[in-house]
């Protein structure tokens, strides 16, 4: 294996002296390929002589020198008669001939990613180390009952000092030998009903019973349009078979320890509020009828038409696609379509769903200490007002290192202003925040963890004339393939980094995107760290196929190695 170091440059004086204007850690390895991403009749070798600079190959690629010149590939010498690249990604090759020096820039792109990663070596987010227990405290949150039949939530939250521990555990569920994460101390399974008797569950390998009792309550059901007031009382079992109206007139409150059982895509359309009152003992569970099924999700229209959630379980919503629920960038529905009215969840917990989260059109958001686990993506808003605290996004769709291309982002946020605090975006298998493109608003986010997303931990973007304000404090950012990124993007797009750390990604901070649109962002970074990253500052274009130097600035911030045209940057040691 051989490391390079990936560059454009104009000139090289001698083999010790190198102009960089881009640096990129790669891993070269030596094997074949298949075809050229340019020219189909491309076997995967290439002359030199027949490169094309500014052009696309397929990785992997192997290169056959046929030229009687001084050979540098991302500035190292190639001695080689024959050269594999295997890794994909932005390449610069420098020909020194007798009378003239020639630079040809290129790019490899992975054969399952595409343009998608233009300029960028395929990333698999690492494996966490997993921990045993220890003096660690674990909460196990649960419906207080169960009846048969359905699939049950458990989730479990492991606490250190009074705080969510950031440790990683190994589970299982003893009773179907079902394995399932604990990450950053949070960690869920939903399990069929037929299984709860004498639950055990192996934590950290520790074993933990968890004793349910069933409900046996009279099943009381509601259908069709509700005009007045419904109260549906505690540890009531109600079943919603077909679509329900709630008319503006009318209202729906339902108690602690309810079971709400609904039909495979069966929607709660609501004009009017509906208030969800579990409590930490005696949470609510709201799941679908069938186990193996989904339902779809509440459709909230007006100012009379708020939900308030507390202490809630919400599983197995997002049935429909398709036509009436194509919405937004994820194309699913939502479990909460919320138009010009108003959403407030506290301590609520979102396990196992099909489609998205959230999607408010006009609205307001009020999130507070939510847990979501394994859904298509948390959601989009669009043009509302937002405030999120002490949440957990992850696993979109789930937590494995099995890449796939839906769009699975732990939020999407579209001309809207956002205020995020104390929260975590994880395992997912895009970006763990995405801002959008040309709409406005602004976002500011501060004490946030941005973590194994395969593609950025935030992706930040704009066009023309949008005018966007983003703006991120004492964040972390690791094991992502970028950390952050200002990529396409107008003018009048500016972004403030503060007191964050970038560790162990592939790039720390990009400015540039894989597309070919115009990038003219400004960014900001100070005192910050871009440290252990295979690299921590990447400025690349993929536009120009070069940097804007200028668009970046640098105040006390610390990299792991020298930037020739970022001097103001601190070595860190």
């Amino acid at each position: 294996m051989i490391e390079l170091i990936g560059l454009s440059m104009n000139i090289i004086t001698n083999k010790n002296m190198r102009v960089v204007f881009t640096i990129l850690t790669f891993n070269l390895l030596f094997f074949g390929c298949d075809k050229c991403w340019n020219d189909p009749a491309c076997d995967g070798n290439i002359l030199i002589s027949e490169l094309r600079d500014k052009n696309n190959y397929k990785c992997p690629l192997l290169l056959k020198n046929d030229l009687n010149a001084e050979i540098y590939l991302n500035d190292k010498r190639i001695n080689d008669n024959n050269y594999n690249l295997t890794v994909a990604g932005f390449y610069s090759l420098v020909l020194i001939f007798s009378n003239h020096i020639d630079t040809i820039r290129f790019n490899l792109l992975d054969q399952e990613r595409g343009y998608a990663e233009w300029g960028l070596k395929k990333w698999i987010p690492k494996t966490p180390d997993y921990n045993i227990l220890t003096n660690e405290i674990i909460d196990l949150i649960c419906p207080k009952t169960y009846i048969s039949n359905i699939n049950i939530p458990f989730l479990f939250v492991l606490r250190e000092h009074n705080k969510i521990s950031d440790k990683n555990l190994r589970c299982i569920y003893r009773n179907s030998n079902q394995t399932f994460n604990i990450n950053h101390g949070i960690g869920s399974i939903s399990v069929h009903a037929s299984s709860i008797n004498n639950t055990c569950f192996s934590i950290g390998e520790h074993d933990f019973n968890q004793n349910m009792m069933q409900n046996d309550s009279p099943v009381i059901s509601l259908s069709g349009s509700i005009i007045g007031n419904q109260e549906i009382y505690a540890n009531s079992i109600l079943l919603i078979k077909s679509n329900l109206t709630i008319e503006s007139s009318g209202s729906l409150l339902i108690n602690e320890g309810c079971i709400v059982l609904l039909g495979e895509g069966v929607n709660i359309n609501n004009n009017g509020p509906v208030t969800i009152k579990g409590s930490i003992n005696n949470p609510v569970l709201f799941t679908c009828l069938k186990p193996e099924k989904f339902w779809g999700g509440f459709i909230s229209n007006g100012s009379n038409a708020v939900v308030k959630a507390q202490y809630t379980f919400f599983c197995q919503s997002g049935s429909n696609n398709g036509a009436g629920y194509n919405y937004g960038h994820a194309k699913r529905q939502a479990l909460f379509k919320t138009v010009n009215s108003e959403l407030h969840l506290s301590a609520c917990y979102i396990i196992d769903n099909k489609g998205q989260i959230f999607y408010p059109e006009n609205s307001r958001l009020f999130i507070d200490s939510v847990i979501i686990n394994r859904a298509k993506t948390g959601g989009q808003i669009n043009w509302s007002q937002a405030n999120i605290t002490n949440s957990v996004f992850s696993d979109f769709p789930d937590d494995t290192q099995e890449y796939c291309d839906e769009d699975n982002d732990g939020l999407y946020i579209y001309g809207s202003n956002i205020a995020l605090s104390n929260r975590i975006f994880m395992n997912a298998k895009d970006d763990g925040l995405d801002s959008g493109s040309d709409a406005g608003g602004e976002i500011i986010v501060r004490n946030c963890i941005f973590e194994s997303c395969f593609h950025e931990g935030v992706a930040l973007s704009s066009i023309e004339p949008a005018i966007k304000s983003h703006k991120f404090v004492n964040c972390l950012f690791q094991n992502c393939q970028q950390g952050l990124e200002l990529g396409y993007s107008s003018s009048g797009h500016k972004v403030e980094v503060d007191s964050c750390i970038f560790k162990n990604n592939f790039v720390g901070i990009r400015y540039g995107d894989n597309y070919e649109w115009n990038v003219d962002g400004k960014l900001i970074v100070k005192n910050s760290v871009s440290i252990f990253n295979e690299l921590d500052i990447w400025n690349m274009v993929h536009q120009n196929w070069a940097p804007k130097i200028l668009n970046i600035q640098f105040f006390n911030t610390k990299v792991s190695s020298q930037i020739p045209i970022y001097p103001e940057l601190i070595l860190y040691e």
